[in-house]
């Protein structure tokens, strides 16, 4: 395996993307190294741009909506997955597993909680290692480009609906265009959208215009019906 690799880097707060040759990194014995074959592109990246994220040290690699193959691992990390496994890596970047949260089994909570592409480094980049009790398996049947922004904006919109208490066949609203949006086909029958934004160039002077999805099911901003 070639021991240098192309990665876009934020050098410092405020800086613009830098694409840069970096070794490629060793993963520890709790660790996988991924070849990425696709990272989404998430609003959350733009927070090592600004340097709006507590512990940031720089340079940083961003990028949390990652699928890729193992391709090497440490000892520990050999008792959960195999080379060659499809396993994808999303904003969640790593716990301790001692901490109160942890040992309540809240993770997301962790007191040294680590989120990828901010506190360590992420899927911009031919290679990345992330800890092995991160990971998620990726079926085969599900490309990588199309499977990326599962990892973050699609668990973002399931999570939400699996809390909701939304049945099969309720009518629901996915606030914030983007990721979200476009990750919610997978969870919704008849996707729409609203943009919540007016565009005085096209002659729109208040929110309200609505993008896709049935006349039926298309609403203004505080629910009144088009």
């Amino acid at each position: 395996m070639k021991k240098m690799m192309q990665a876009i880097q934020v050098p410092a707060p405020g800086a613009p993307f830098v694409l840069a040759s970096l070794p490629v990194p060793e993963p520890s014995t709790d660790e996988v190294l991924i070849k990425v074959e696709a990272c989404g592109i998430c609003h959350g990246d733009a927070l090592a741009l600004e340097g709006n994220y507590p512990g940031l040290t720089y340079p940083v690699i961003p990028g949390h909506e990652v699928i890729g193959t193992i391709v090497e691992m440490g000892s520990l990390a050999a008792s959960f997955w195999r080379s060659g496994q499809r396993v994808g890596v999303g904003w969640h970047g790593g716990h301790c597993g001692q901490c109160a949260s942890c040992r309540r089994g809240d993770f997301w909570h962790c007191e040294h909680v680590r989120t990828t592409g901010l506190s360590r480094n992420g899927g911009y980049a031919e290679y990345l290692v992330a800890p092995s009790n991160v990971l998620v398996e990726i079926p085969a049947g599900i490309p990588s480009r199309e499977g990326a922004p599962l990892l973050c904006a699609g668990n973002t919109v399931y999570a939400a609906l699996k809390k909701s208490g939304a049945q099969g066949g309720d009518l629901v609203g996915i606030v914030g265009p983007g990721g979200a949006r476009t990750s919610d086909g997978s969870n919704c029958k008849e996707p729409w959208l609203q943009d919540r934004r007016p565009d005085p160039r096209k002659g729109e002077g208040r929110p309200g215009k609505t993008l896709g999805g049935p006349p039926r099911h298309r609403y203004r901003r505080g629910g009144r019906r088009l």
